[in-house]
């Protein structure tokens, strides 16, 4: 068995580009992914930080487009930190097809999960390697971490009926 200390962990750059151009292309999708990625599934930081971004101007119910997505960054000292402008109309050029952007969140989905199961099991080696203790706490604490994973991964999205039906009533 190979060291797995010194391997990348697992991620799909172009699921996250197409992802992210999909949404800058056809604001709507954001509709299909909300509940399927979050900020914390993207592996590089900077897409995360678009991702974020788009998730703070969907929350808003503003628009999520090129030019709303840099003015937000931009606000925030971001922008240069994500590529510019010209990174975002990168990838908003390169969506192989915007349709299939629920199949891009799924793949940043499970990617993100085995990036997590790769951290719990490092810490659980950490914890099992340590002396003393008893070994059902090693159990109980591995348990609580694979558990944690498996919450995480089916927890979905939900808003305040007030403020949904706040938005319902004003739109």
């Amino acid at each position: 068995m190979s060291d797995i200390t010194n391997r990348i962990p697992p991620h799909n750059i172009d699921a996250e580009q197409a992802l992210l151009g999909a949404v800058l292309i056809s604001e709507n999708i954001i509709y299909d992914v909300v509940d399927i990625v979050s900020s914390e599934d993207f592996y590089r930081n900077d897409h995360s930080l678009i991702f974020e971004s788009m998730m703070e101007l969907f929350s808003k119910n503003a628009p999520i487009n090129i030019i709303t997505v840099s003015d937000n960054l931009s606000n925030k000292g971001l922008l240069d930190k994500v590529g510019g402008t010209q990174y975002l109309a990168m990838i908003a050029d390169d969506v192989p097809i915007s349709a299939n952007a629920v199949s891009y969140a799924g793949i940043i989905a499970e990617k993100s999960v085995r990036r997590r199961i790769i951290a719990s099991a490092q810490n659980i080696a950490k914890v099992a390697y340590e002396p003393g203790g008893e070994a059902g706490d090693v159990v109980e604490y591995a348990e609580k971490e694979i558990f944690d994973i498996a919450q995480k991964k089916s927890k979905k999205s939900y808003a305040v009926i007030s403020d949904v039906l706040a938005d319902v009533y004003t739109d």
